[in-house]
């Protein structure tokens, strides 16, 4: 399609071959702009450059155990068995290492799903951590797997802004009037309602239209001028 699709077609696949096969093998080493950013850089690692030469390839005859914490976060030591490493980015997100000569991953529910998309189920991925790491699961992350298997994702984080306003008989109001209560989302209470973060802003105008005046501290009003 030529050069102007060069990012699109060409840069997509370097940038699977550099995120993917060759991080996996521990022939590239990734970097974020920030802590779980998606990678913006990578270097070669000596591996790569022993794979590619003439040099003998060597590998370590003692690699080193993974290690799974009870926060859920897995360290992959550099020198672990390649396929360890490989099977413990299919089933956690990738982070910024935290120790040296290491990587560092984090079981959420969204890498398990993933993995599951791949074949994983929670069953086989319970057996891979207890044998790569050659001890007992954390109790907790070991229920936390179970669960998940049973009952998929139970809890949920996400940003949000609440609208609380003066009496249910408004907040009823608002949430059956076919413009203001589409911007409208979950109820929290008698008073409350979430509000979508990108929906406030729509939200504000839609209520003025409505005739009310939105008391909003999300944003930072300047202070009044001196006379």
């Amino acid at each position: 399609r030529g050069a102007a699709h060069w990012e699109q077609i060409d840069g997509a696949l370097v940038r699977f071959l550099v995120c993917g096969p060759l991080h996996w093998l521990g022939l590239a080493d990734l970097a974020g702009a920030e802590a779980n950013a998606p990678a913006s850089e990578f270097r070669l690692t000596p591996h790569f450059f022993s794979l590619i030469s003439a040099a003998e390839f060597s590998v370590l005859e003692n690699p080193q155990r993974l290690a799974l914490q009870a926060a859920g976060t897995i360290t992959v030591p550099v020198s672990a068995p390649r396929a360890d490493r490989y099977q413990a980015a299919r089933l956690a997100d990738w982070l910024l290492p935290l120790q040296p000569e290491s990587y560092s991953y984090q079981l959420t529910t969204a890498s398990l799903r993933r993995a599951q998309l791949q074949g994983i189920d929670v069953r086989q991925a319970l057996a891979f951590l207890q044998r790569a790491s050659g001890a007992a699961l954390p109790p907790a992350v070991q229920r936390a797997l179970q669960r998940f298997a049973q009952h998929r994702s139970e809890v949920r984080l996400q940003p949000t802004v609440v609208l609380r306003v003066s009496s249910e008989a408004l907040l009823q109001q608002l949430q059956q009037h076919p413009h203001v209560g589409s911007f409208l989302g979950e109820r929290l209470g008698p008073l409350t309602v979430m509000v979508p973060e990108r929906s406030w802003e729509k939200l504000r105008a839609a209520l003025l239209d409505y005739g009310l005046l939105l008391d909003c501290e999300l944003v930072e009003t300047d202070a009044a001028p001196d006379d």
